[in-house]
């Protein structure tokens, strides 16, 4: 009998040692929280649930050795179009993702136990392993409790688009598409709270949200136009400054995760119980626009719209001035007519210059509508010093359009802006970006 029961007890421990388990730490955003992800092998799209192995974020998935599958991807099961995958390369958000070649990893390293953390912002510190370990790093993650608590959906998520104010775009009305699944198409609505023309579309608390999204114009039912000719989407939330972008073939997608993790990183709404995330986005805001003539008014460029800074007039975004460059005409003068919009500030500036060799030699100043040298702005810290020759009205905002201060310069003022980042300052006829470090 004694016999036996050892017997019994080796042929049991064999059999647990012929189990393999993957792991993985799914990333603390609302689409993976409050559902329990699922798990596709060998792209047959049939899902396998996964099970709770843990807090934080912790599912896992066992196999018998002999029936180990070649590749694997995870999904959110809110994620009925399977559109956004957990692979290998989850770190490359909005790129096409590879598959875990679950079957190579045992293979290679010989381990029966697969940790992965798939969101490289939870990695342990200084670690750079590409997310896969070989022990049990559950306690190690820097993602915590307080990381899966925030995140997980306690109430809607709103995101509030403004389009570009030029050309006929001020007419339309966005389109929300999901960028991998173009069959998800959100008609948004215009915010009745003022007049600049800011769109919103909201998601109740258990809806699935893509991930990230191009807007489409309303006109263009076959989807070829993103909003901007570049389809480039700058991203201002929570009083930081920063674009998340990710490339959907050739049109840029707006990343909703990092702008929802930041504004609630802002706003702890375990101290507001009625908080729910927004998101702002500015689409397009600055936008340039040229004309090029000869010396004796001869159109030499055709009007277009400035993409980059190979064309012979750019905006210098950061230092708020327009460049010009000669290498792609020929030798002699030119005059160039110039429409600025930058958020808000719309402007009409003109400049001339002589080409030699490709160079511009010499040039005028660029001059605009407005004269802007009775003012001086300047931030030091987070005080934002404003001097003025002549009485000026300002109003200052914080990056979701909220007022954070407004007076009249004449002389000097100095404004505490109360946390870092993006600020958006009109003064007088102007408006100007703030950066507060």
């Amino acid at each position: 009998m004694i016999r036996m029961l050892l017997l019994l007890l080796m042929l049991t421990s064999l059999a647990i040692a012929e189990q393999v388990t993957f792991f993985v730490q799914v990333p603390p955003s609302r689409n993976w929280l409050n559902e329990t992800p699922v798990l596709v092998e060998n792209g047959d799209g049939i899902a396998h649930q996964m099970e709770n192995v843990g807090e934080n974020g912790w599912f896992g998935y066992s196999w018998e050795k002999n029936s180990l599958p070649d590749a694997i991807f995870v999904y959110s099961s809110k994620d009925s179009a399977r559109s956004y995958p957990i692979g290998s390369n989850f770190t490359d958000k909005g790129h096409e993702q590879d598959a875990i070649n679950i079957k190579l990893i045992v293979e290679t390293f010989g381990s029966d136990s697969i940790y992965y953390i798939a969101d490289d912002y939870c990695w342990p510190e200084n670690e750079y392993s590409g997310g896969f370990y070989f022990t049990d790093v559950r306690n190690e993650s820097s993602c915590g409790k307080e990381d899966y608590e925030l995140a997980s959906p306690k109430s809607d998520l709103t995101i509030i688009v403004i389009p570009p104010a030029y050309g006929n775009l001020n007419n339309e009305t966005p389109i929300l598409v999901d960028s991998p699944n173009r069959s998800y198409k959100r008609k948004m609505s215009l915010s009745a709270e003022d007049d600049s023309k800011r769109f919103y579309y909201r998601w109740k608390e258990d809806e699935w949200v893509p991930e990230n999204f191009l807007i489409y114009m309303e006109p263009d039912s076959s989807l070829i136009r993103p909003i901007g000719s570049t389809g480039l989407a700058r991203h201002l939330n929570s009083g930081l400054a920063g674009g998340y972008f990710s490339e959907n073939k050739n049109a840029t997608a707006i990343s909703i995760g990092e702008c929802v993790r930041n504004d609630l990183a802002a706003n702890w709404p375990e101290l507001n119980p009625d908080y729910s995330p927004t998101c702002y986005f500015y689409i397009d805001p600055v936008a340039l626009f040229y004309s090029v003539y000869s010396e004796d008014s001869s159109l030499v460029v055709a009007e277009r719209r400035s993409l980059d800074t190979t064309e012979i007039a750019y905006y210098d975004v950061d230092r708020q001035r327009v460049n010009l460059r000669g290498d792609s005409l020929d030798d002699g003068k030119y005059f160039v007519k110039m429409r600025l919009y930058d958020y808000e500030l719309y402007q009409e500036l003109r400049s001339s210059f002589t080409v030699e060799h490709g160079k511009i030699t010499s040039a005028e100043p660029v001059s605009r509508k407005g004269d802007r040298s009775h003012l001086e702005i300047r931030t030091l810290g987070r005080d934002l010093l404003m001097t003025s020759e002549r009485e000026t009205p300002y109003l200052v905002f914080n990056s979701i359009g909220q007022v954070v201060s407004r007076g009249v310069v004449w002389g000097s003022v100095k404004v505490k802006l109360p946390v870092r980042g993006l600020y958006i300052l009109k003064i007088g006829n102007e408006t100007r970006r703030i950066y507060v470090r």
